[in-house]
């Protein structure tokens, strides 16, 4: 079966605006099966392809982004009581979340989480016995201990693993 210029065309536009791949070979009459054929069979096609989900997943991101700023600054109205079934008085709901999120995407550098990691001493091969895997110090303390003190230290070390 041939795809002519025009179905691909209307398939790709449908893909722009967000369709998903089968309902966009529904409109255009065409297996969704014969699509994904051509598509590996036609590098051009497939970065076309590409190219419209693409667009549609940038176009849905500023929808997105849109929508959270709103959400974040404007907030949803919510009912707070009823009458006879009907609503009276509502309160402003604001996203704190959100507006946390839209802050650490525009200004990165100001609201990101920071973290680091520093490792100071030396790494120990952690295979082997507890004792083999102790201090000096601690295994010193271990051998001052009472008798029930270092049978506590000793399974607080074995659980430890």
């Amino acid at each position: 079966m041939k795809v002519t210029t025009r179905k691909k065309t209307r398939f790709l536009q449908h893909l722009r605006e967000g369709m998903p791949v089968v309902h966009a070979c529904t409109q255009i009459n065409v297996s969704n099966v014969h699509m994904y054929r051509l598509r590996r069979g036609d590098p051009d096609f497939k970065a076309q392809w590409d190219e419209a989900i693409e667009e549609w997943e940038a176009t849905l991101l500023q929808r997105m982004e849109a929508e959270a700023d709103r959400r974040a600054m404007e907030g949803n109205k919510r009912p707070v009581g009823f009458h006879q079934g009907k609503p009276w008085g509502a309160v402003t709901e604001y996203s704190d979340t959100l507006l946390i999120f839209r802050m650490k995407a525009l200004a990165p550098e100001k609201y990101r989480d920071n973290a680091s990691l520093r490792i100071d001493g030396k790494l120990q091969h952690e295979h082997g016995p507890p004792a083999a895997r102790m201090s000096p110090e601690d295994a010193a303390a271990i051998e001052a201990a009472s008798p029930e003190m270092r049978r506590e230290m000793l399974r607080v070390i074995k659980g430890s693993k």
